[in-house]
């Protein structure tokens, strides 16, 4: 179970921890704003993809840091690397492109 007294008592007791959580809120506060943005001069779609694209980035990354530095350490084994999990995730990735894809109308059946 979840203690927002034990939550904001960690923080309060690592720096370190601090750290992440104000750098945290400074990239949602970002990628909020440059939401905004893209959907005001661009269209809903361009920020559909690039929160899709983000995803995908930051699911690369995992596999690159599981598969590097998790090697030696277990703590750095964020991403499941068998293969079948692999390709199960990327069918899921290219099913919420094609739905954005399909609901702005770029592709009409």
């Amino acid at each position: 179970m979840e203690s927002p007294s034990q939550y904001f008592k960690s923080i309060g007791d690592d720096g370190f921890l601090l750290s992440f959580v104000i750098l945290g809120v400074f990239s949602i506060l970002t990628f909020n704003t440059s939401g905004v943005a893209i959907t005001k001069f661009i269209n809903a779609l361009a920020r559909s993809l690039c929160d899709v694209s983000r995803t995908v980035l930051i699911w690369l990354v995992g596999i690159i840091v599981t598969v590097t530095v998790g090697e030696s350490n277990p703590i750095y084994k964020w991403e499941a690397v068998n293969i079948g999990q692999i390709i199960v995730q990327l069918v899921g990735f290219l099913g919420i492109i094609a739905g954005n894809v399909v609901y702005n109308n770029v592709l009409q059946f």
